[in-house]
């Protein structure tokens, strides 16, 4: 017989929660009574014990047991007012029916089974009358919402710049962050409907009350809220996988094994796949995944051709750059080697942008090579480096489709890539980029060299991917390709 984990359950943690922060309750209840009651009389001190137990407790049901977030003032102090008067209530009962079932039972009898029924009732009603509506409130603006797009609202790689620049083209999308963070406060920047949950519960009560007909994931936790759903009356599931979901976390074995079969799992219970790139297609398809249920559905941005270089023209160094988050799979590493062969036949600076797990294994390399001089970490950075620098530079392992390559094409820079997954897909070797195999540090090294010494190749590379990306990669196009993908599996579904 298949075991059940009673624990598993967001509705079952919800409970056990319920019941440590009843207990805790409790315990404020007497210790305020015993501090007041050395001051003042017993019963002006069970009073005052009971007012501040009650708050206590709402707090830390809203907070902790619940998770109950409100827009308003309004929704916030009627939230507050109905915990108060459901606690009044079942105080009345409480008190009211202890003497009563005293007489049909006993004293400590009667006060535990009353006591373990004004619990459960405490309960039901905080659960049915007091956090559900709070909980529901916000979504009645939403209610002509028909795709739902999930992600994490703290991202900020390539994931944050693909749903920013899609979802301003969409209509009658609504993005749904789990928790906040950076993306969910660029979402709410550029003015794109949004809103945040943060538990399972809570993405429940949202499709209930919006009633999507699709519900688009990006990345393992929104993937696996997802696919928790009950399967009756849920929304149709689709998750863009914007790289090998083998690869996520490479250099992390402990998340492998963990969020990287989770994430597995979930994609394999997804109705349909979209992939950012035709190899990521090509590579679920291996894997099993059935090919008529992927889609390629390449990222965009918006492009402006009048983008300036704030590098002065007449700067003697080349600067090549890279904006990436600082672990294994980037590979910078490659770059920091390569450059220590090529500026012996160039002169040039290497600028990074990043934060990571692999911030000071690069540090100690950088140093090893002896290129402090010519090699700068600029941290996490607000504005792009893009006018700063004149190639632009990636060195990965795995990349599904990166966005960096689109920003740097945007301002018309030379670029160095490694030949891997969707990169192809938006660079053609020697007509609108270079392209070199991972971990090759002498091809790298070469091609530095030939674009440092070469400002005629770098403005034609640049102009090249230019015209390519800003024809085939905007975000217009990106979302015209959503829209049909969407019409194809609404009439499927039909």
């Amino acid at each position: 017989m298949k075991s059940i984990n009673f624990f598993r359950s967001e509705r079952s943690q919800e409970i056990v929660r319920y019941l440590i922060i009843g207990i805790t309750t409790t315990a404020v209840n007497f210790i305020a009574t015993f501090l007041f009651n050395v001051i003042m009389p017993f019963g002006i001190a069970s009073a005052i014990a009971v007012i501040i137990s009650v708050i206590y407790a709402y707090v830390t049901n809203k907070v902790i047991v619940f998770r109950s977030r409100v827009d308003t003032k309004r929704a916030f102090w009627h939230e507050m007012g109905a915990f108060f008067m459901s606690r009044a209530a079942t105080i009345a009962l409480e008190i009211g029916g202890v003497p009563l079932i005293a007489l049909l039972v006993g004293d400590w009898w009667s006060k535990i089974a009353w006591n373990i029924v004004i619990i459960i009732l405490n309960y039901i009603l905080a659960r049915v009358f007091v956090f559900m509506k709070a909980t529901s409130a916000p979504t009645t603006l939403y209610t002509n919402m028909k795709i739902i797009h999930l992600i994490s609202g703290n991202d900020t790689g390539g994931a944050k710049t693909y749903i920013l620049n899609l979802l301003k083209h969409l209509e009658d999308v609504l993005l749904v962050c789990i928790g906040e963070g950076d993306l969910y406060e660029a979402a709410l920047l550029q003015q794109t409907p949004a809103a945040t949950i943060g538990s399972q519960r809570e993405l429940k009560l949202l499709l209930h009350n919006i009633n999507p007909a699709i519900l688009h994931t990006h990345g393992a936790r929104a993937n696996y809220m997802a696919t928790r759903l009950p399967k009756k009356n849920r929304p149709i599931l689709i998750s863009t996988v914007h790289r090998d979901y083998k690869c996520e976390y490479l250099g992390r074995p402990l998340h492998a094994i963990s969020r990287g079969t989770l994430n597995a799992r979930a994609l394999r219970k997804m109705d349909y796949l979209a992939g950012v790139s035709t190899a990521t297609k090509n590579i679920l398809i291996q894997r099993g995944f059935s090919a008529e249920n992927i889609f390629v559905a390449h990222g965009g941005i918006e492009f402006n051709n009048t983008v300036t270089h704030a590098k002065p023209e007449a700067a003697k160094s080349v600067v090549f750059g890279i904006m990436a988050r600082l672990e294994p799979a980037k590979n910078i590493e490659t770059l920091l080697h390569a450059a220590a062969i090529a500026r012996n036949n160039c002169a040039m600076r290497i600028l990074i942008a990043g934060d990571g797990a692999d911030r000071e294994h690069l540090a100690a390399i950088t140093a090893q090579l002896q290129l402090d001089d010519i090699v700068t970490f600029l941290g996490w950075v607000d504005t792009p480096i893009y006018n700063n620098i004149d190639v632009n530079v990636l060195t990965s392992h795995h990349e599904g489709f990166p966005m960096a390559l689109l920003e740097g094409a945007n301002h018309s820079l030379a670029t160095i890539a490694t030949c891997v997954d969707g990169i192809p897909d938006l660079i053609t070797h020697k007509e609108n980029g270079l392209l070199f195999e991972p971990g090759d540090t002498a091809m790298l090294a070469e091609y530095m060299v030939m674009l440092a010494n070469d400002s005629v190749l770098r403005r034609q590379l640049g102009d090249a991917l230019y015209l390519t990306a800003s024809t085939k990669f905007s975000a217009t196009v990106c979302a015209d390709k959503h829209r049909q993908m969407y019409k194809t599996i609404l009439n499927h579904e039909a």
